[in-house]
């Protein structure tokens, strides 16, 4: 069991140390291309939150992120080849991944500066699940890997409300929580639906706490 553990921690921290490198610190011209193509996506957050509240995302959302299918279709083949890269179709090692990366428990040697692999490197709260999950809706709406991302999403979810509870903070070696109310979260989060997962980004910065 120790060697599972040890192993899950260990491609945890290659993958985001991985994804960071492609998508953030050294990516290539495709990503770089991609994510300019993406636009403002502050912006695209916004518009998400909006449609959410006019219950329009699978109807107007769809239409607001249409023009963008092209370069959508071109960052979900780059982001999942670095999930099956790491993965391999193995979604408990995802899973744990993204537990991980909420809780701040990944220090990184490798890294200098910002060693924690966490979203937005201590923003508190964090803003970047939102983009992500307003991208990754996109992706949904319009039948782009549809299925991989709707799986991804819930492990999205997860982290934004493990991080919103665990509050690590950069540059520290920051301490999980504790296995059962890990658990919670993670019974709760897996299953919630799109549309209850769309109302709880959209409600504001922080999930409602989970009992």
């Amino acid at each position: 069991m120790a060697e599972r553990i040890d192993s899950d921690t260990a491609t945890a921290m290659d993958f985001w140390f991985d994804f960071d490198n492609r998508f953030h610190d050294a990516p290539s011209p495709e990503a770089i291309q991609a994510m300019i193509g993406l636009g403002d996506m502050d912006a695209l957050a916004d518009t998400f939150v909006q449609r959410v509240g006019e219950g329009a995302v699978s109807t107007s959302y769809k239409d607001d992120v249409a023009p963008l299918r092209a370069t959508l279709v071109a960052l979900s083949a780059l982001q999942l080849a670095a999930f099956d890269d790491h993965f391999h179709g193995d979604d408990e090692l995802q899973r744990l991944a993204f537990e991980h990366f909420g809780q701040g428990d990944l220090f990184d040697e490798r890294r200098s500066g910002n060693e924690v692999h966490m979203m937005d490197a201590g923003l508190t709260p964090p803003i970047g699940y939102h983009r992500w999950w307003a991208i990754l809706r996109a992706m949904t709406v319009l039948d782009i890997d549809a299925a991989r991302w709707q799986a991804i999403g819930r492990h999205v979810a997860l982290a934004w409300a493990v991080q919103s509870e665990a509050r690590p903070r950069q540059g520290m070696h920051n301490t999980p929580l504790p296995p059962a109310r890990l658990a919670a979260l993670r019974a709760f989060w897996l299953a919630r639906t799109d549309t209850e997962i769309d109302a709880a980004i959209a409600s504001g910065p922080r999930p409602a706490p989970v009992p």
